[in-house]
């Protein structure tokens, strides 16, 4: 007996030490997601629109040294936008009950608007190649709802204990809506980052496609109220059968909402979700908040679930994570996601989960238990990044920008060794400085700091990468860059205190 107790002291002795590492740990690396204060996203955080109308005409292509630029119209009724090189800064897109199809080739929207009050249809289509949309909102016709109601971060519905939809309350009336935000129905590489969807049916429907598409700090929020048009409510993904779209980032959002399907919505695929990124977003609502791969039989391969957090200001109807359980496929990893217990839930999910405080902080697991002091699978390396990416909206070709910054910290029970930081490609960014060694320990962090030279007009991305020893396929941990090479004076930048730092 008296060999065995010194091994069971240690145990207890480590049991201790995890639950002090624990107590009181924040549940996410940032101050700011999308939406919150410090962190504006859609039209408003880059400038307001302009009340021009536009005097008609087609749409004139431009070249990748000269695009075409239209600042500040009001465009009416439904609009195909095709030719390639044209930029749209600050201009309201008012389709009633049309939308906006996105033809073209390099087309890009920076700080605009697109209302519809389209049914069961879309609000932007795009079928172009290299879209992007930066700062822009997209949201139900202006005379219907100029904001949300019951506005509240991250959606009307926080802190009510409810999944009742209630229009004017917490949703917006499914008549005044629209199914599909964005309807990614082929093309791309499509790039989304710091805009605002709500009112939605879909937010972004992504159909059979393999281009890079890359959703970035964007606030998806307040649905539309499903029962006057049988809606389905979700957030990214897909759910058509056949083969499932691939080569999806979705990092830094804030998805949220009160609803009748997920959050994060890849399902009911027959093969395809092939490199799908789900990391470092903010999760809350919906019938269950995230469906990875179910229901169906297509597990995403190379893929990573990693750094989310679930809150649970809203109330989801059924359970966390579809299925309760993960099954992986191939090279497919779930780590280092964690729970925010909001203040004032109330609630106990159909599935009979009662969050409690306690759970603030700790491992968000993919089991029955949803929650534990350890990682899933015993992982003990979780980096942590904050802000999840970077973006320049408008830079001067030939100039460089001021530098924004990373930290990396260790937020796991692990040492971060092999450490090594660069960019993926590092033709249109560069980094200024770098105080991450190759090794980290626990609960310390560093910094990069990272610039923006364009040398042509237009978007220019890349990747910020830390290469280190947490789990395949994790590493390296990739930070979007994503920047807009502009002429000199040709459209302002959104404000400077956009990046959110680790607490």
């Amino acid at each position: 007996m008296n060999r065995v107790l010194p091994q069971v002291r240690l145990r207890l002795l480590f049991a201790v030490l995890i639950v002090c590492l624990f107590v009181n740990r924040p549940a996410q690396g940032v101050t700011s997601w999308p939406g919150q204060s410090g962190n504006p996203v859609g039209y408003a955080a880059f400038a307001p629109l302009s009340t021009t109308p536009w005097p008609g005409g087609s749409f004139q292509s431009g070249t990748a040294a000269n695009p075409t630029i239209y600042t500040g119209y009001v465009f009416t009724g439904s609009q195909t936008i095709s030719g390639s090189y044209i930029e749209f800064i600050s201009c309201d897109f008012n389709s009633g009950t049309g939308g906006v199809v996105v033809s073209g080739s390099n087309i890009t929207f920076i700080g605009d608007r697109f209302q519809s009050n389209a049914v069961e249809v879309y609000n932007v289509e795009t079928t172009g190649t290299n879209i992007a949309f930066f700062y822009s909102s997209f949201t139900p016709l202006a005379s219907f709802y100029t904001s949300p109601p019951g506005a509240a971060w991250p959606s009307a519905g926080a802190g009510q204990n409810t999944t009742t939809q209630t229009t004017g309350v917490n949703a917006i009336d499914g008549n005044d809506g629209y199914e599909y935000g964005i309807l990614i129905n082929s093309g791309g590489p499509v790039t989304i980052d710091h805009s605002d969807f709500w009112g939605f049916g879909n937010s972004i429907d992504f159909m059979s496609t393999s281009a890079q598409m890359t959703i970035t700090n964007n606030w998806i929020h307040d649905a539309a109220n499903a029962s006057p048009q049988s809606y389905h409510i979700d957030g990214p993904g897909y759910l058509n059968g056949g083969t499932g779209p691939s080569n999806i980032t979705i990092i830094g959002n804030t998805i949220a909402t009160i609803g009748n399907t997920n959050g994060i919505a890849f399902q009911a695929a027959t093969s395809g979700y092939d490199n799908l990124r789900i990391e470092d977003n903010y999760l809350s609502g919906e019938e269950y908040t995230v469906a990875f791969g179910q229901p169906g039989t297509t597990r995403p391969t190379n893929s990573t679930f990693t750094r989310n957090v679930f809150g649970t200001d809203i109330e989801e109807i059924y359970g966390p994570l579809y299925g309760a359980s993960w099954t992986a496929g191939t090279n497919s990893l779930w780590a280092c996601n964690t729970l925010a217990f909001a203040v004032g839930t109330t609630w106990t999910d159909q599935s009979g989960w009662k969050p409690l405080l306690a759970i603030n902080g700790l491992y968000w697991t993919p089991n029955s238990a949803i929650s534990s002091i350890l990682d899933w699978n015993g992982n003990t390396v979780c980096p942590s990044l904050a802000p999840s990416s970077l973006a320049w909206t408008s830079q001067a070709v030939n100039t460089t920008s001021s530098g924004q910054t990373v930290s990396f910290s260790n937020v796991g029970l692990g040492t971060i060794t092999g450490l090594s930081v660069g960019l993926q490609t590092g033709t249109q960014f560069a980094i200024s400085s770098n105080t991450c060694g190759s090794t980290l320990l626990i609960a310390s962090s560093c910094t990069v700091t990272v610039t923006f030279t364009p040398t042509a007009l237009g978007p220019q991305t890349d990747n910020l990468q830390f290469t280190d020893n947490a789990t395949a396929p994790s590493s390296p941990q990739k930070v979007p860059l994503i920047g807009m090479g502009s002429s000199p004076g040709s459209g302002p930048n959104p404000p400077t205190n956009l990046k959110a730092t680790v607490q």
